[in-house]
């Protein structure tokens, strides 16, 4: 089990946990389908609707204008088959989900700071025009810089 799964599982059981995790974004899920039903969800317990079903997701990436992104992604049927596995990943408490989202998060960090640390390395082997070590060191201390503080708010 993953995750992922677990938090849009329990999501689509109990919609308000996604208030016991307000720094989780759509942008920490790695799986795009993942990522659209907790946009659609979102939307959805914004707008005080906690029936979770294939028409409220479809309606509600619609309505925020994001569809397009997931259209052959996730679909009624898709949608509907994520629901009825639900049951088995869903969360009990908030404790839980908390903890799955905390696990989401995380995740997420490791794949932007690999993807920082990834870009560093280029910076450090440019040979076209390379850097002095001045403007090297003071771009590469930037970008992890930036994306430690990306997520110093989740802490």
């Amino acid at each position: 089990m993953t995750s992922e799964a677990a938090v849009i599982a329990s999501l689509i059981h109990n919609p308000n946990l996604i208030y016991h995790s307000e720094e989780l974004i759509a942008e920490h899920f790695s799986d795009i389908a993942n990522r659209g039903i907790y946009k659609a969800i979102k939307y959805l317990v914004d707008k005080g609707i906690n029936r979770i079903d294939p028409p409220n997701i479809i309606e509600a990436l619609s309505s925020s204008g994001e569809y397009e992104k997931y259209k052959g992604i996730l679909t009624i049927e898709k949608i509907q088959e994520l629901i009825e596995m639900s049951d088995v990943l869903t969360r009990g408490t908030p404790e839980e989900y908390a903890m799955f989202a905390k696990k989401v998060m995380d995740m997420a960090f490791r794949r932007d700071m690999l993807a920082a640390l990834k870009y560093c390395i280029r910076v450090c082997g440019e040979e076209e025009k390379p850097p002095d070590k001045d403007e090297m060191q003071s771009e590469i201390y930037k970008t992890i810089d930036e994306t430690i503080s990306a997520y110093s708010m989740s802490d």
